[in-house]
């Protein structure tokens, strides 16, 4: 059964930035109901997956989109709090050498995210993700698409 999380920070907390009323719609509205259709969707199928994370791989390997779909954006959403903090942070040790050999630097990071999601068409996600060999890309995903099956 997945759980939807409580937020880190209060509803407020990302202000003026992300608003409460954004942040209240897109937990307790958008969120919830992922958790709950992907919730629906296991109970009838009778599958019990230990986490959310093997939910999300089994149902992309096993063409279940419907359940796919839900779970990603579940999962999503969840990674999509814990990423953010109230508190200003700046990066340091390894991640900023990879932003400084992938981008230049914070603010060449800050144009090609900013790039990617403008020129976004529809709803989706834009990541920042390692390939694996410590080399880091931002991309973009489509509706549910989820960076760990899709960055190739």
């Amino acid at each position: 059964m997945i759980i939807l999380p409580e937020l880190p920070y209060a509803y407020d907390a990302l202000a003026p930035v992300i608003s409460a009323e954004t942040m209240r719609f897109h937990h307790d509205k958008h969120h919830a109901t992922y958790v709950k259709t992907a919730n629906e969707l296991l109970a009838k199928s009778g599958e019990t997956p230990k986490d959310l994370e093997t939910i999300v791989l089994d149902a992309h390997r096993a063409g279940n989109q419907k359940l796919f779909n839900q779970a990603a954006q579940a999962w999503n959403h969840g990674f999509f709090w814990t990423s953010m903090s109230p508190d200003r942070q700046s990066p340091d040790g390894e991640l900023t050498a990879a932003i400084a050999s992938a981008f230049g630097d914070m603010a060449g990071l800050k144009d090609k995210f900013v790039t990617e999601g403008a020129g976004h068409f529809g709803s989706g996600w834009v990541w920042l993700v390692a390939d694996g060999s410590g080399v880091i890309k931002v991309i973009s995903t489509h509706g549910r698409g989820r960076s760990l099956t899709e960055s190739g």
